[in-house]
């Protein structure tokens, strides 16, 4: 009898189930049950028992194990279709895990979440301070059916869900700093970066999309205080990241149908961008420098920028900042 299995029962039932009863369906002592009943209580859920009655589960911990994903993998059957699943203590990185998965497994789609990353990484390689257990740090490994071309978008149309998902479960409302920033709409601080790589094989390719959101934090290091913020400090209220994990996976799941067809999403991702309008400065890694007015975004998801002489520009690559206002990049 696995942990996981024992929560997939106990959540099923909405009254006691009596040990008895689980000794029959598992084929073990009653002791065994008990047993394993504290070892849940050891990780933080909430059973209770009662004599004559048996138990019940009241509440599930406030973090990510691997029993609570393999319980959302078999939740999220009918909508996304996972062929793995993994939870580790520590990682590198979410997306190292998903891209050793798919180079030396061969899987073709999972999910892969640690409480701690030792080495994530944002967008144009920084590090992205991830190594404690305040925040939810995932990646999804996908084989979509379209061609490779089609997938440059992704990391928009992931943010947008990502938004969605957010707000769904915690009503926090974020908004999105071209291309790959979730922010506070009123402190500008960053909250949530993806980061989406394509892996190019033969004639197919490989999709993952990593996923680092601020959950509980209280408090950063001082030389981030000014550009990072949590969903905790938004909104004094500590939200369930199985809950927040379930309701993004789902939005990820409804929008990514649609990638290849942007008037399907873009002007909702529009309607949460908080970079169009702005004056923005365009650092390019040759050093050139383009300052404008972020005035939209055309049908691939490029940022267009008009510059002082009334020139649009499509900016592809380089280091987007909104002038005024420090990059959480």
């Amino acid at each position: 009898m696995q942990k996981d299995e024992l929560v997939r029962w106990l959540s099923g039932q909405d009254d006691y189930i009596s040990g008895a009863e689980l000794s029959r369906i598992f084929k073990v002592s009653r002791s065994a049950v008990w047993k394993q009943i504290e070892r849940l209580r050891e990780d933080g859920y909430e059973i209770d028992a009662v004599s004559n009655r048996g138990y019940r589960l009241r509440g599930r911990p406030d973090h990510v194990d691997q029993a609570g994903l393999n319980e959302l993998q078999r939740q999220m059957r009918p909508t996304l279709s996972l062929e793995q699943v993994v939870f580790a203590e520590s990682a590198d990185s979410t997306n190292a895990m998903a891209r050793r998965a798919l180079e030396q497994d061969g899987i073709r789609s999972g999910l892969y979440v640690a409480a701690r990353q030792t080495a994530g990484r944002g967008r144009r390689g920084r590090q992205w301070q991830s190594d404690h257990a305040d925040g939810l740090w995932f990646s999804l490994l996908l084989r979509p059916d379209l061609p490779p071309a089609a997938l440059a978008a992704t990391t928009l149309l992931a943010g947008l869900a990502t938004v969605e998902g957010i707000h769904e479960v915690s009503g926090i409302r974020l908004g999105i700093k071209w291309p790959n920033d979730l922010l506070d709409p009123v402190s500008r601080k960053k909250v949530c970066g993806i980061l989406s790589e394509v892996v190019i094989e033969d004639q197919s390719a490989a999709l993952i999309i990593g996923i680092g959101l601020n959950l509980h934090t209280t408090e950063f290091p001082e030389d981030l205080r000014e550009i990072a913020i949590s969903l905790f400090q938004i909104k004094a209220q500590r939200q369930h990241p199985l809950q927040l994990l379930q309701a993004i996976l789902t939005a990820l799941a409804r929008r990514l149908p649609r990638l290849a067809q942007p008037d399907q999403w873009l002007p909702d991702y529009l309607s949460n961008c908080l970079t169009i309008g702005q004056p923005v400065q365009v650092s390019y890694s040759d050093g050139r420098v383009l300052q404008g007015i972020a005035r939209g975004l055309d049908h691939g998801g490029e940022l267009l920028v008009e510059d002082e002489q009334g020139h649009t520009w499509t900016v592809r690559s380089g280091e987007v900042s909104i002038r005024g206002q420090s990059s959480p990049s």
